[in-house]
């Protein structure tokens, strides 16, 4: 009998959060020609994270590489204070390849958690540019690593750099034409 009355009440299994390999704006626009765009590299609901390596890529026309380079310890960054080994970036016109292997033979602990595992800095070449910066050849070139070696199961998240937005444009439209017509007025009133 406790087991019909059981069985009428199905037991739900917790699902485990699913890992995310995600690309954030570090800073919002619009960005302008001769700018620097930053974004994170970040990770969310890892477990076990010892190596990563990323392979990030976007439009070569309005984005060029800068720079890799890992956020401030106090920070949410990955390995923060870990010993660890940087390897790259490997840089082409429209990619970059760079990864980090935490030393856990070395007193080091993985990583269980959501944080930053980089911070990638891009010449912007255009004003407002419209492009995708998103994560290429999975598990080839983009991929995380647990404590035995073996592949850690992620989803990605691309970024859209946007362009200003419609709603902005006539926003800064009819904040112009209002200007042009107070300033009219005073012209008159002058007069």
């Amino acid at each position: 009998m406790v087991l019909a009355a059981l069985a009428m009440f199905p037991v739900q299994k917790a699902e485990a959060a699913t890992t995310k390999l995600k690309i954030i704006p570090a800073s919002p626009g619009p960005y302008n020609a001769g700018s620097v765009l930053t974004v994170n590299i970040s990770v969310l609901d890892v477990t076990d994270l010892m190596t990563w390596q990323v392979n990030v890529s976007w439009d070569p026309a309005q984005l060029s590489f800068n720079d890799v380079v890992f956020p401030d310890p106090t920070n949410d960054f990955v390995f923060a204070n870990e010993p660890k080994y940087p390897i790259g970036p490997v840089t082409g016109t429209s990619s970059a390849v760079f990864s980090v292997v935490c030393d856990t033979s070395s007193g080091g602990h993985t990583f269980t958690g959501s944080g930053t595992l980089a911070q990638l800095k891009l010449n912007v070449l255009t004003n407002n540019p419209t492009c995708e910066i998103k994560f290429e050849n999975i598990p080839v070139d983009t991929f995380l690593l647990d404590s035995t070696g073996s592949d850690i199961t992620f989803e990605t998240e691309t970024w859209l750099v946007p362009e200003m937005s419609s709603l902005l444009l006539i926003g800064l439209l009819i904040l112009s034409l209002s200007t042009a017509v107070i300033l009219k007025k005073k012209a008159r009133i002058r007069k």
